[in-house]
């Protein structure tokens, strides 16, 4: 149960805490029945959430570990929130989002809102409530700066021809150096895993996912290994000590020749008596 549950952690790519298992039996290299009992298990004990109608799943403590702390995390989160499918998880996300006030998000109009301009947006309310008694300003649409930002954001979106996306030129830096650390095969794999999940392929998604893999796949080959030299003591003979062969070896000796002494004696022939011992009977 713990390496599944640290499986979803590690590989769980999206900004809200939602996530499809696609692969999950393959990377933990776990049968099918297992995979599923571990599932309920976690679920039974809290750590997820799971909406069997869609296949999705939501890592309860994922706003507790979690913080957004800029604008470009918001960004994520509220176009992350957007790609779930269960209405029972959206509403278990902004329950969690709730009660974990110190993530740097808050729930305003059932819609996720980023602390920052939420504050901002409420001390505006506020002077204009005071200087116009009655007077109502509308939060239900983002601000100019960030409706801008948003805009500026999208017109520099790219996909490159490994498959990874990127929004900006540190994105850029990220994907050039992951081209380069590994094969296109491997990368191409991974953003296809992504996109068939229905997360976008950011380099930030795609390095996690390559380590996941990787730890993954040392994790299997730890274990065949340790199965291999567990299976390789039991078909081994045990391991005898020095001193107690000795004193085996004695005492074996011993009663050979215990065994050929009563042999010899049992083979002789009986001794007949005297002249002398006759007279005397």
């Amino acid at each position: 149960m713990k390496l599944v549950l640290v499986a979803i952690t590690v590989g769980c790519e999206s900004n809200i805490g939602t996530y499809r298992p696609v692969g999950l039996a393959e990377d933990t290299g776990l049968d099918l029945n297992v995979l599923a009992d571990a599932l309920a298990d976690l679920e039974r004990c809290g750590h997820l959430v799971r909406d069997q109608s869609t296949g999705e799943l939501f890592l309860a403590d994922f706003f507790r570990d979690n913080t957004f702390r800029n604008h470009r995390r918001y960004i994520q989160a509220q176009n992350d929130l957007l790609r779930v499918d269960s209405i029972l998880l959206r509403e278990k996300i902004l329950t969690a989002v709730s009660q974990n006030s110190g993530c740097g998000l808050v729930v305003k109009n059932q819609q996720l809102a980023w602390q920052v301009e939420a504050q901002v947006e409420d001390k505006q309310n506020e002077v204009e409530e005071q200087r116009n008694p009655g007077a109502h300003v509308s939060s239900k649409h983002p601000s100019t700066a960030s409706r801008s930002q948003a805009n500026r954001t999208l017109k520099n979106w790219e996909e490159r021809p490994s498959g990874i996306e990127t929004w900006n030129a540190e994105d850029v830096t990220a994907a050039k150096k992951l081209e380069t650390d590994y094969t296109k095969e491997l990368i191409s794999a991974v953003t296809q895993r992504l996109i068939d999940a229905g997360i976008s392929p950011l380099p930030k998604r795609v390095k996690r996912e390559l380590v996941t893999q990787q730890r993954l796949r040392e994790i299997r080959r730890k274990r065949t290994e340790a199965e291999a030299a567990a299976q390789i003591r039991l078909s081994a003979p045990p391991a005898m000590d020095a001193a107690v062969v000795a004193r085996g070896n004695q005492m074996l000796e011993r009663g050979k020749r215990a065994n050929k002494l009563r042999s010899e004696y049992c083979t002789q022939p009986p001794v007949q008596p005297s002249m002398h011992e006759e007279e005397l009977q």
